[in-house]
């Protein structure tokens, strides 16, 4: 499927000493979907952020902890979830023009339907390369262990039942009728979760214009692995980013 998004984001920095700061965040966002358009989502979300710094050599590194909250609004109250977040992360300049971070992270999201109720814990890993003023090419990595949440379709449009997800639906955690692709598409769907390991990268760059404005090209891969089963998922995603 493809999908656009559309992001606002109020950001309140607070500069508590020369090394450290305090951030206070507010975000928007509607997700709207071409095919399945239940699937579109409205979110609204906030975040503190304290970062501080314990020496101040030129590749010194930053600490960061972050604590967030959001809430999804679906087509279907099936899928409506709080997510919580927290995070802890440490990042340095390499070179002049290298720059990464380290970092780990939990996330819970409770959901109105059992079966989208999931817990997560991430490593992750960025690299940022300045190629020149205005271009930045970056990359992430991340190692996922936790839940995870994917639908089948149990009966075809036809009426004939699918035999081969019986594995998978035993070895799940949860089973429920999936709303929004019942509602969408003909057959029969079921969501499932099963406890996965998912590791993805991203390649990226961003091309800034002006001071306020960079047009954003990047790649996600993900590979999923869980009992019974794995699969992949590419999504590449044009932006625009804009700063008042």
């Amino acid at each position: 499927d493809n999908f656009a998004r559309l992001n606002a984001t109020l950001v309140l920095d607070y500069e508590l000493s020369f090394n450290k700061s305090l951030s206070f965040e507010l975000q928007l966002a509607h997700q709207a979907y071409e095919n399945t358009q239940l699937l579109g989502r409205n979110e609204v979300g906030g975040r503190v952020i304290y970062r501080w710094q314990n020496s101040f050599y030129y590749n010194s590194p930053w600490y960061q902890v972050l604590s967030n909250v959001s809430y999804w609004d679906f087509g279907k109250q099936q899928r409506d979830s709080t997510l919580y977040t927290q995070q802890a992360m440490v990042s340095a300049r390499l070179t002049t023009i290298i720059s990464g971070s380290l970092g780990i992270e939990y996330k819970v999201r409770d959901s109105e339907s059992r079966v989208y109720d999931t817990q997560q814990g991430r490593l992750f890993m960025h690299l940022d390369y300045a190629w020149s003023d205005s271009l930045s090419l970056y990359s992430s990595y991340s190692y996922i262990s936790g839940d995870a949440v994917t639908s089948v379709q149990n009966t075809y449009c036809n009426g004939l039942i699918e035999t081969s997800v019986y594995y998978l639906l035993n070895a799940s955690d949860e089973i429920e009728a999936d709303q929004i692709l019942n509602e969408e598409y003909c057959g029969e769907w079921i969501s499932y979760r099963l406890p996965a390991t998912t590791h993805s990268l991203v390649l990226g760059g961003n091309m800034g214009f002006g001071h306020s404005s960079s047009v954003d090209l990047s790649w996600l891969y993900a590979s999923v692995e869980a009992e019974g089963n794995t699969y992949q998922r590419n999504i590449f995603q044009l932006s625009y980013l804009k700063a008042f």
